[in-house]
């Protein structure tokens, strides 16, 4: 995910590392833990906000990071990935047609959160990173994550009535396995939970 406010990354060239400040590291929360910077790789932060591991995408391995052509830099565009219980929102783009026993014919929508992992680095890395478009590619991966989503909840709604589904607080797991059989495959991404927040009619 974007950061609203980028931090400011200076290298130290006696420690040869970089490092933020307090404010900085402020907006990183204690689950955030990593930063990507484009087409460079993913750095390691600790808990005084200092980056001193590189992460290899390609080789998926650590490596430390050294650099000693410059005396100071700053880093203009990140990215921040918190690897587990990453959260985004869901919902119907366009009303879903329906034929409820009791109502009729009816159209509604649905909304909610998925919280998703990093199932394989690898494809994650390689689909973010090769790329010129660092935040058109995310944003391309959520659409395409919304559509699977949607598409299970539609194939799973035939057997029950609307009222049944403003009930619904979740996915089950046959509906997750069926978007996991997808995103798996295509994003290198597993998702772990889709919570139902609202299901009204249009």
């Amino acid at each position: 995910t974007g950061c609203a406010k980028i931090p400011e990354l200076k290298y130290d060239k006696d420690r040869e590392i970089y490092v933020c400040s307090k404010e900085d590291i402020d907006l990183l929360k204690t689950d955030v833990n990593v930063l990507i910077k484009k087409n460079q790789g993913f750095f390691v932060v600790d808990e005084k906000g200092e980056w001193q591991e590189k992460i290899d995408y390609k080789k998926d391995i650590k490596l430390e990071y050294r650099e000693k052509d410059e005396e100071e830099k700053n880093i203009s565009a990140c990215y921040f990935i918190n690897y587990d219980n990453m959260k985004h929102e869901f919902g119907s783009l366009a009303p879903i047609s329906f034929r409820d026993k009791e109502l009729g014919n009816i159209r509604f929508h649905v909304k909610g959160e998925y919280e998703y992992t990093i199932y394989n680095m690898d494809k994650y890395y390689e689909l973010i990173l090769n790329t010129e478009d660092v935040d058109k590619s995310i944003e391309n991966i959520y659409r395409k994550i919304n559509v699977e989503i949607v598409a299970s909840y539609i194939l799973n709604m035939n057997t029950k009535s609307f009222a049944e589904m403003q009930k619904e607080e979740k996915f089950n797991d046959v509906m997750l396995e069926r978007v996991n059989r997808v995103v798996k495959e295509l994003y290198g991404i597993e998702v772990k939970q889709i919570n139902i927040h609202e299901v009204v009619r249009k």
